[in-house]
């Protein structure tokens, strides 16, 4: 309404005051073509301000009532189990692996799991007792089976403009190329790409493409990454295998980051 009232006295102000018929067509097509580009400027500026910015500083506050365990019986077994990252999916299927999400699980919004507590299930952290967790667990898990056969403990994280539909993956390199382990939460089917990708990045474009492009942003984590900076920088001497808090997962970490 307060675009028309100003577009009607401009109209009135240039009928008194400027009588030639030329001048006053470009002044109302200059008039129309502002009120046309508002509001996409507006639209611009709105899906601005939606899309978040990840915080490159977070803190990290030791737990002191978090500990390190030795190397359970359970994840020795485990671990010898299996030995590339789609074996390792399928054993912790076998092994009754459940989806959960951490608020569920853990009771806070966020709970990344060493396999020391998601495959406990009697864990002194969760509310629920069985062996399970996220899709951040799961792929933490996945790392920990493999990385006795030159497998990386790598993650990558898919972010989005909304929280809850954020995820992570197991990650992998055969040769040159990138594949990825995930499981459905509700069927439990092991999910893989149909081929190899030449780079994370393509990797990442294509579960966008079967995701209706719910991902922005992506971060490549490697775990022994994030333990050695925890150790330098924050003072956390820890081991994402066994340690029994939440592990905080610093930028650090990161060793890759796109789209590109």
């Amino acid at each position: 309404m307060w675009e028309m009232n100003q577009v009607n006295n401009m109209n009135n102000s240039l009928d008194k005051n400027n009588s030639n018929p030329f001048h006053r067509r470009l002044f109302r097509l200059g008039v129309v073509l502002i009120m046309m580009l508002i509001p996409l400027a507006c639209s611009l500026s709105i899906k601005a301000m939606k899309t978040p910015t990840p915080t490159s500083e977070p803190t990290v506050t030791p737990n002191p009532t978090a500990t390190q365990i030795p190397l359970p019986e359970y994840l020795v077994d485990y671990q010898k189990s299996c030995s590339t990252p789609i074996e390792c999916a399928q054993k912790l299927v076998k092994m009754g692996w459940k989806g959960q999400t951490d608020i569920s699980l853990y009771g806070v919004d966020n709970f990344a799991a060493s396999p020391a507590v998601s495959l406990n299930k009697n864990s002194q952290n969760k509310k629920i007792k069985l062996i399970g967790g996220d899709c951040e667990d799961f792929a933490i898990a996945i790392a920990f089976g493999v990385e006795d056969n030159d497998f990386p403990p790598l993650l990558l994280y898919l972010v989005s403009p909304n929280w809850s539909l954020n995820h992570a993956l197991y990650v992998f390199q055969e040769g040159e190329r990138w594949s990825y382990v995930d499981i459905n939460p509700t069927t439990k089917e092991i999910l893989t790409p149909p081929t190899n990708y030449d780079s994370v990045n393509s990797l990442f474009s294509y579960g966008n493409s079967i995701s209706q492009n719910r991902w922005y942003l992506y971060y490549l984590s490697n775990l022994n990454k994030t333990q050695d900076s925890l150790k330098k920088k924050y003072n956390m001497n820890l081991d994402w295998r066994t340690y029994t808090d939440s592990i905080p997962l610093v930028p650090e970490g990161d060793i890759d980051q796109g789209p590109k």
